[in-house]
């Protein structure tokens, strides 16, 4: 191997292992270690502190408090989602009555076809399809 193919491949190791640290960042101390906490639902607390949390070293007492007030507002934050989905079914309804029948058809051809490609929808209004896409999802952990 030549010298910069080495430095290439240590590099590589390098970030490979610091990734894998930060990964395991914010596990329990017990070593049980905590899912993502996406896709839970609100009765079902999360055990994970929010992003940077797991790196300010809190105490168990403060843990307990941050996870209690993450819960507390996480079904508050679930309810407010619902009202959206909610909201946007009846515009998307709301919006269809004002096509023509052979227009909603070609809606719902289109639809389709984007389903079976699993394609995304082409602009963004039709990014908020309630039968399409999910309009509110939660932030993606870093």
């Amino acid at each position: 191997m030549t010298r910069p193919r080495i430095w290439v491949l240590a590099a590589l190791l390098a970030g490979l292992c610091l990734w894998n640290h930060e990964s395991f960042a914010q596990k329990d101390p017990g070593g049980a270690g905590a899912e993502s906490g996406q896709g839970e639902s609100a009765a079902t607390p999360r055990q994970q502190l929010p992003n940077y949390f797991g790196k300010l070293g809190v105490s168990d007492e403060q843990r307990e408090k941050l996870l209690k007030i993450d819960a507390d507002y996480e079904a508050r934050i679930e309810a407010l989602r619902d009202q959206i989905r909610e909201l946007v079914k009846q515009r998307d309804s709301a919006m269809e009555q004002e096509l023509s029948p052979g227009q909603q058809l070609r809606l719902k051809e289109l639809r389709a076809e984007a389903r079976k490609r699993g394609a995304q929808p082409d602009n963004a209004d039709a990014a908020n399809d309630a039968d399409q896409t999910d309009p509110v999802s939660e932030p993606k952990a870093e």
